[in-house]
């Protein structure tokens, strides 16, 4: 149990900071793709990434112990930045390639290290419950990004 005398361990913490993150910039990539795209699928897409990564988000901040804050600036912010000027084809490659595929296998990594090396259990059980949806939505980036000829 994390207190006062007992913080929750620097592994938990980092976990929150960069999931709550990744997460945060998901859902602003996704609203962005869903402006700047045409391919149905690209949008769809987008819509369940943005509506699953609420929850996601929320669910994680929901168990977090209340001491550890959830960042309000965002660090992969440079990765959205270098969206907002494409369009077509090359936003809807750049998008797949960068948030549907590498930073997802990003997340599912640390998802994955939580579920194993975390300490507290409300976030090592969300860390569980999340990770379907998280490789559901890097199984669909991956099918778009064959779809358009961009598989990893």
């Amino acid at each position: 149990m994390t207190t006062a005398a007992n913080p929750l361990p620097s592994a938990d913490q980092d976990f929150v900071h960069n999931t709550t993150a990744l997460h945060s910039i998901q859902i602003d990539a996704a609203k962005l793709a869903k402006q700047n795209t045409d391919d149905e699928d690209v949008q769809a897409f987008a819509k369940r990434v943005i509506t699953d990564s609420i929850r996601l988000f929320m669910q994680l901040k929901a168990v977090a112990p209340h001491r550890v804050t959830v960042p309000k600036a965002n660090h992969h912010s440079e990765l959205l930045n270098s969206l907002r000027p494409l369009s077509g084809t090359e936003f809807d490659h750049a998008y797949v390639s960068t948030f549907g595929l590498e930073l997802l296998e990003r997340g599912i990594a640390a998802y994955e290290t939580e579920v194993v090396d975390g300490e507290d259990p409300s976030l090592k059980n969300a860390a569980q419950n999340a990770l379907p949806t998280l490789r559901e939505h890097h199984s669909m980036g991956r099918k778009l990004a064959q779809k358009m000829g961009i598989a990893k």
